[in-house]
């Protein structure tokens, strides 16, 4: 078996469930609401981890802070889970070396026995939750009748702990419970349940015999989260060499990017135990002075680490201006605030880092509305899947050549695209790296099938070029700008461009004042456009909300005879080389245009540009393939598996990239009908399609994105999405499945496919003519529809797109402002929703919004109503001007 199991809905050997047990034998999906909290840097903070239970993670913490005790220098000691209490108390041990104070949170305040010591500086000790069994903190949290500590309440009172920290306090200590991969008390690992901090990490080693295994494992568990291990410290053993073996291993790791090898320090053999109370604490105190030389060094070296820290995060913008080019960036208008220095990211929200004072910072969540580019979709319960699976495939692959060659990674990535995204019409996946030459192989493919359908009409000086639309973008490589009409995005670019096709501008939806309507492009003569029953010819737009039944039935009619004209005029131009012009295929976004303006593309006029013309298709009574962009659009963006799927059609190739990989990994597939593989075959090479790159079908890029699709596409990993109800056994009782046949273009194949019973696809605000019998089902709505049709209304709106993952407003425009991609109209927007939380870009006088597949609703509720708040803010300064 490969590294997927057999199971249809597994994630491989790197699959558990990502569930959390909680009271009793039940289960509930892990899934974080919202981001982590913000992390005061004010002083030297670490986390105290163990590779094991009985390491010695509280003789070292008493260790540092008997040093800073005798040293006169200030320490903050946070203990966040504890068990076995008040018997058992870590904060305690600390305290009673050092003579520090020992403070308790309310959770821990609950055992009437629990005496706190009055605050002695320079140490003060703080147990924030604790239990009285002595067993695991999820065992523990059972036996108990209290209301469960939620990760989430335990992380951000960490963090307000850490906050008291001041610059005058050398180092600041948060000590874990049990080994690395120990549960909290929801069941969460905790290396996962902490990871919101992402503080530097000691790892206290295990000196015992398998020690050496198990610190190696914690300490690469650790990395696999993306916490930086700064130092190991491991207590001698007689009898074993542990140390010197571990100090050779992580003297051979490269490690992480800008970072040292960890630092190995090795402390005195643990102190005797004894049963009399007096002698333990004698030779806990006797230890303590033992090892004190080594952690005075030892505590140094943390502050200077840190100081290091804080000096390339101090410098790091300015040595940016000097060194990086950033893509769709004018360099010279880049202004200080502008920029933001990502720390890490956590499932839907970046680790921000923001300055405080000289040599003080702080960590700040935002939630990353940009999606990173509309890449990323999977939230943080499932961030450490997908580092194991990433790591899996780096272990066992690394790279290896494709041509003629097949691993378990891209077989199976193959069948799953197949199957899903390009259910039914799909035969086969051509890899490439990213959506731009995706569009390319597509372009090719569908240029080849055209020629192997009209061999015969194709004459010498004919030119073969696409029927595309206005608004268009498919990528910034010389071939896909060349396949888009005139744009700021390819004339001003390359003197190169020159445009390979014939354009049609395509009508749009807007939400606008709480209704929906549709706007005429410009270009579209008026002629055209007079008879459209209810159109406002002054604003070229049509209500559609108000509009009679017979709509839709017009408007094809209108659309069809538009495209069909545009398609046949280019057809008799000539090619300007003694031929003529042929539209050889079809390539359009389906639904949204995403960098054109998150156009809503009428779906009407999408639908019968693909499918309808009297009997025949357009496109396929002229033998044109369809190639469909769904780059952006693809994977549950748009709330649907794919575009297509939304306008209801069958494309003879389609393009995917973007959430392909669930946002880990660039990589991209052209999927393909069996007419189109079938017009690259024959006898000779040159006939094959001779495209590729050195990292085709990549296996890393593979596995990520097997694993990302099974994710979004499980209601148990996935909770925002809702299967038809037709299932696996066959349809049930109360859902009569019937047997229709779909035909895909241009090959004219049929097949046999259940109709599935209709999910009643949830749009805010109830989108005009999109199809909702959905065969892989629909995401929830996460945008709320109050608020939607509120920000419709706003005066400083010129109206809203809210579908799927994506919500984007369309501002009004000053007189002076032409719009689209070149306006600064929403920068100002942007920058004060970054203010509040929310990292989001413009997109010249759209503000646009995107969660990821799994983004909780209530997040989404919450970035509507900020998005209000500040557009509110707007207002009112205009009101006082």
């Amino acid at each position: 078996m490969g590294f997927l199991h057999a199971g249809k809905r597994s994630i491989g050997v790197f699959s558990r469930l990502l569930t959390t047990p909680a009271r009793g034998n039940s289960f509930v999906l892990c899934r974080s609401l919202s981001a982590g909290p913000s992390v005061d840097l004010n002083s030297a903070s670490y986390i105290v981890w163990g590779a094991g239970t009985d390491v010695g993670k509280t003789l070292f913490s008493a260790g540092l802070a008997y040093s800073a005790a005798v040293r006169k220098e200030r320490l903050l000691y946070v203990k966040p889970v504890q068990t076995g209490f008040p018997e058992s108390c870590d904060s305690k041990t600390v305290a009673s070396g050092c003579g520090g104070g020992v403070t308790y949170g309310p959770h821990a305040s609950h055992f009437s026995n629990a005496t706190p010591i009055s605050n002695r500086e320079p140490v003060q000790c703080h147990t924030l939750y604790a239990w009285e069994k002595p067993a695991s903190p999820h065992l523990a949290e059972k036996a108990d009748d209290r209301e469960l500590a939620s990760d989430e309440v335990i992380v951000k009172e960490t963090a307000k702990f850490l906050a008291l920290a001041t610059p005058d306090h050398g180092l600041a200590l948060v000590e874990t419970a049990g080994g690395v991969c120990s549960p909290f008390p929801s069941g969460t690992l905790q290396c996962d349940a902490l990871r919101p901090l992402r503080l530097p990490g000691i790892l206290v080693g295990d000196h015992k015999l398998g020690g050496i295994s198990a610190t190696i494992s914690a300490y690469e568990s650790l990395l696999l989260r993306g916490f930086d291990v700064v130092a190991v410290a491991l207590t001698v053993d007689p009898n074993l060499d542990n140390a010197e073996f571990l100090s050779h291993n992580f003297r051979k790791h490269v490690h992480w990017i800008g970072g040292e090898r960890p630092v190995l320090t090795v402390l005195p053999a643990l102190p005797k135990s004894s049963e009399d109370p007096e002698k333990h604490q004698l030779e806990f105190l006797k230890w303590l002075e033992t090892a004190r030389p080594t952690l005075d060094e030892f505590s140094e070296n943390l502050k200077n680490m840190y100081a290091h820290r804080c000096k390339k995060l101090r410098y790091s913008v300015y040595e940016a201006k000097e060194t990086l080019w950033w893509p769709f960036t004018q360099h010279k208008n880049v202004e200080k605030e502008d920029m933001a220095v990502i720390d890490s990211r956590w499932g839907d929200h970046l680790s921000i880092v923001k300055p405080l004072a000289f040599k003080q910072w702080k960590t700040e969540p935002q939630f990353d509305a940009c999606a990173s580019w509309w890449t990323q979709g999977l939230g943080s319960h499932v961030q450490p899947e997908m580092a194991r699976a990433i790591a899996y495939a780096t272990g066992r692959y690394g790279h290896v050549i494709f041509p003629e060659n097949v691993h378990d990674a891209v077989l199976q990535c193959s069948q799953k695209l197949v199957s899903t995204i390009g259910r039914p019409w799909a035969y086969r996946a051509f890899y490439s790296d990213d959506g731009s030459t995706a569009v390319e192989v597509g372009i090719k493919m569908g240029l080849r099938l055209y020629l192997a359908h009209n061999r015969q009409s194709i004459r010498k000086g004919d030119k073969m070029q696409i029927f595309g639309f206005g608004n268009s973008y498919h990528g910034d490589t010389l071939g896909a700008m060349d396949a888009t009409p005139e744009s700021v995005f390819n004339k001003t670019q390359t003197p190169w461009y020159k445009s390979q096709g014939v354009f049609l501008t395509p009508p749009n939806l807007l939400f606008r004042k709480g209704k929906w309507y549709l706007s005429i492009p410009e270009d579209w003569e008026d002629s055209v456009i007079t008879d459209i029953p209810g159109i406002n010819m002054k604003r070229r737009r049509v209500n559609l909300t108000d509009a009679g039944e017979g709509r839709e039935k017009y408007f094809k009619k209108l659309y069809s005879k538009l495209i069909e004209k545009t398609i046949d005029d280019f057809n008799q131009e000539p090619s300007g080389e003694g031929g003529k012009c042929h539209v050889a295929s079809m390539l359009m976004e389906p639904v949204v245009q995403g960098a054109g303006g998150m156009y809503l593309v009428d779906p009407v006029f999408q639908r019968q540009a693909v499918k309808a013309s009297g009997k025949k298709d357009i496109c396929q009574a002229r033998g044109i393939p369809v190639i469909l962009d769904e780059v952006f659009t693809g994977f549950w963006r748009l709330g649907a598996m794919s575009g297509a799927e939304l306008l209801g059609v069958h494309p003879d190739i389609a393009c995917v990239a973007k959430l392909l990989t669930g946002g880990y990994v660039p990589m991209s597939v052209t999927l393909t009908g069996k007419a189109a593989f079938k017009a690259f075959w024959g006898q000779h090479k040159r006939n094959a399609l001779l495209h590729g790159h050195s990292y085709t079908a990549h296996p890393i890029g593979c596995v990520a994105a097997c694993t990302a699709m099974d994710i979004m596409n499980d209601p148990k990993f996935n909770p925002n999405l809702i299967l038809n109800q037709t299932s696996e056994e066959g349809p049930s009782k109360e859902s009569p499945s019937v047997q229709v046949s779909e035909t895909s273009q241009s090959s004219n194949e049929s097949v046999t496919a259940k109709e599935p019973v209709p999910v009643d696809h949830p749009l805010p605000s109830s989108i005009p003519s999109l199809n909702r019998k959905l065969v892989s089902g629909a995401l929830v709505t996460l945008w709320d529809d109050d608020l939607v049709i509120e920000l419709s209304k706003h005066k400083k709106v010129e109206g809203v797109v809210a579908i799927g993952t994506l919500f984007a407003l369309t501002l009004k425009l000053d007189e002076n402002d032409e719009g689209g991609y070149s306006s600064g109209r929403a920068k100002e927007v942007t920058r004060r929703l970054r203010k509040r939380g929310i990292y989001t870009r413009p997109l010249g006088d759209v503000v646009y919004l995107m969660a990821g597949v799994t983004t909780p609703k209530e997040e989404c509720t919450k970035l509507l109503t900020v998005l209000k708040q500040e557009l509110d803010v707007d207002t009112d300064e205009d009101k006082l001007d």
